[in-house]
């Protein structure tokens, strides 16, 4: 169903590394996991060109604006946590208001053999290395 361009669920990527892009890849190559891509949130000039041609929306600042003027129905944020914490935050919180489920990329490290898993552990979520 969704494979034929049904019932997508249309997505913006929070970052523009090499993670979110790989991903953003992978969602385009398989339609049969229903997501439409509809471009990237990262920091940039107001003014400036999008750079190596990547969709970008918008930056932080003017995200909570495109949110509210446009249908989007997931985000998935790869944007380095610990340089962007309070900007995502917001992020976050903005899409939270609006019933906008947040996904975030947890390889933060290349993985050789091992995986990354998100579970519960009481009523804390982590993602564990095994």
């Amino acid at each position: 169903f969704r494979a034929r361009g049904r019932n997508l669920r249309d997505i913006a990527v929070v970052g523009t590394n090499a993670r979110a892009r790989a991903f953003v890849d992978m969602v385009k190559s398989m339609p049969e996991l229903g997501y439409r891509f509809i471009g990237y949130v990262d920091d940039r000039d107001d003014d400036a060109p999008p750079h190596d041609g990547l969709e970008i929306l918008a930056n932080y600042n003017q995200f909570e604006d495109f949110m509210r003027s446009n249908v989007l129905d997931e985000i998935v944020v790869f944007s380095p946590l610990r340089s962007q914490y309070d900007k995502i935050g917001r992020v976050v919180e903005l899409a939270e208001a609006q019933g906008i489920i947040v996904r975030f990329g947890t390889n933060p490290f290349p993985l050789k053999i091992g995986r990354s898993v998100v579970e519960q552990v009481g009523n804390v979520t982590v993602s564990t290395v095994q």
